[in-house]
C-alpha cells in the first residue's frame, strides 16, 4: 500500500517531516505547497513532487492520501477543512491555530469527516516519556514546574509579533504544557503572569519577554510552567520539566540530551532513549492510516485544541489578571 503525501509549507519543520516520511517504506511525496516559489520548487525537485503555491490548487488538483501542515500559527486558512472534506487525513504542525473558537471549528469538520489526525506533540511519542509515565503511574504527584527558557529566533520577523505567532507561550511552551496534560490529565484553571521591556529596540515586538503560568488538574495536581526568550545565547537555555512526589522527584530534560532523573531517599537513576526509541511520530501517523487504525495516536487534533485553549486562557489571565475556568 503506497501512501502519498502532500505538505503545504517547505520550510524547516516540513524539511524534517520529509526526512523522516522517505525513510518509511510505502510512502511517496507528491506535492509541497510553499508561498516562496522557489523554496516550494527547491523541495519538490529534492523529493521528485509536484511544487505549489496554492494549497487550494494542489488539494483540489492532486491525489493524496495524507496532507501535513507546516506552516506558523497566522498561515492557518481554510486547508484542514479543504482536506478533511475530501477524506484526506491530517497532520498539523503544532501550534494548531491562533483562534479558539476556529481550532474548535476545524476538530469538529475533522470528527465528522472520520479521517485520521495528528499534531506535532513529539514528546508524547519518546520512549523516555513512556518510561516516565509507567514509572508514575500509581504515585501520588504533588506539584511540577516546566521550565522552557530561550533565545529569541531572530530569523523569523513574524516570530516575535503576537498576532503572528502567538509569543513563546504558543511556539515553546505549548509542548511542555501538552506534556504536563499527557502525564496529569486535564486542567481545570489558569493564571499566568508576563514580564516585559528587556526585548528593546525590534520593530513591531509585542510578545511577552517571559510568563509564568499556573495550572491546576482536575485531579487537584498544580504546577507552573516558565516561560522565557531574552537571553543573548544559549549559555543559560534550559527545558525540563520537573515532577515532586512525597517520595520522588523526576527530573525529565529535554536540553542538551533527553534524558529523565530520578532522585529518591536512597537512590539515584537515569531513563535515556533506548537504541530503537520507538516509533517516530510519522511513523505513528502513516501506520495508522495504512493499518486504518487511530489507537496509536496520541496527539489528536482533539489534543491540539485542548492545549490551545489552555494557551489562550493564560493570555486572557494575564491580560485579567484573573483566574481562568476551563
Amino acid at each position: 500500500m503506497m501512501i502519498k503525501i502532500g505538505l503545504v509549507g517547505a520550510g524547516k519543520f516540513a524539511i524534517g517531516h520529509l526526512n523522516s516520511l522517505t525513510k518509511i517504506e510505502g510512502v511517496k511525496i507528491v506535492s509541497i505547497c510553499d508561498v516562496d516559489i522557489q523554496r516550494a520548487r527547491t523541495a519538490a525537485q529534492k523529493y521528485g513532487a509536484a511544487a505549489y503555491t496554492d494549497y487550494r490548487l494542489m488539494i483540489e488538483s492532486e491525489k493524496i492520501d495524507a496532507l501535513y501542515i507546516c506552516v506558523p500559527p497566522f498561515a492557518h486558512q481554510d486547508m484542514e477543512i479543504l482536506a478533511a472534506k475530501k477524506g484526506i487525513h491530517l497532520f498539523v504542525e503544532k501550534p494548531v491555530h491562533l483562534n479558539l473558537k476556529e481550532a474548535k471549528r476545524i476538530s469538529s469538520v475533522i470528527k465528522k469527516a472520520d479521517i485520521i489526525s495528528c499534531v506535532g506533540y513529539q514528546y508524547r511519542y519518546s520512549d523516555v516519556t513512556d518510561k516516565l509515565k509507567k514509572y508514575l503511574k500509581g504515585k501520588e504527584i504533588g506539584s511540577f514546574a516546566g521550565n522552557w527558557l530561550e533565545t529569541m529566533p531572530r530569523d523569523r520577523a513574524w516570530w516575535w509579533v503576537k498576532e503572528k505567532s502567538g509569543g513563546g507561550e504558543n511556539s515553546f511552551i505549548t509542548h511542555l504544557i501538552d506534556l504536563s496534560r499527557y502525564l496529569f490529565g486535564e486542567v481545570k484553571e489558569v493564571f499566568a503572569l508576563s514580564r516585559d521591556g528587556l526585548m528593546k529596540g525590534i520593530e513591531g515586538y509585542n510578545i511577552h519577554d517571559a510568563s509564568i503560568i499556573t495550572l491546576h488538574f482536575q485531579n487537584g495536581i498544580i504546577g507552573t510552567m516558565a516561560s522565557s526568550i531574552f537571553f543573548k545565547s544559549d549559555f543559560a537555555r534550559k527545558i525540563s520539566l520537573e515532577i515532586y512526589c512525597p517520595e520522588t522527584v523526576a527530573e525529565y530534560n529535554f536540553f542538551p540530551k533527553q534524558k529523565v532523573k530520578i532522585i529518591e531517599e536512597n537512590e539515584k537513576k537515569e531513563m535515556e532513549p533506548g537504541k530503537g526509541k520507538g516509533l517516530s511520530i510519522d511513523e505513528v501517523f502513516i501506520e495508522a492510516i495504512k493499518k486504518k487504525d487511530p489507537s496509536g495516536i496520541k496527539s489528536t487534533y482533539q489534543d491540539g485544541v485542548k492545549t490551545l485553549e489552555i494557551i489562550l486562557s493564560a493570555d486572557q489571565s494575564i491580560e485579567t489578571g484573573k483566574v481562568i475556568k476551563l
